[in-house]
């Protein structure tokens, strides 16, 4: 895991694979990276889950659902609704039903 920093492992594949997702950081490049290692670690695919082209901001982090779903969290920045201080007031899931089953 040393080449793969702020990421974390899930059970993928029926518990036959290994799903690599991003923990999240702080101006990063809007997009996030998803990794699937086979039982001994090889990398079988990977895929760019794009949040805006182009640009950086505070991404949150992946996750796994229990049948392969994947998770992906607006960032606070690319939300659209703000309450009158400026506060979030939404909460934005992108899904990929099933992607890692």
């Amino acid at each position: 895991m040393k080449g793969r920093p702020d990421t974390d492992l899930a059970l993928a594949r029926g518990g036959a694979a290994y799903a690599v997702l991003s923990n999240g950081a702080f101006g990063a490049p809007c997009a996030q990276d998803v990794e699937l290692l086979s039982a001994s670690g090889n990398s079988c695919a990977r895929w760019t889950l794009e949040l805006s082209s182009g640009s950086t901001c505070d991404t949150l982090e992946l996750r796994l659902g229990l049948d392969g779903t994947i998770l992906q969290r607006l960032p606070p920045a690319l939300e659209s609704v703000r309450d009158s201080i400026g506060r979030t007031r939404t909460c934005t899931v992108r899904f990929w039903p099933a992607a890692l089953k």
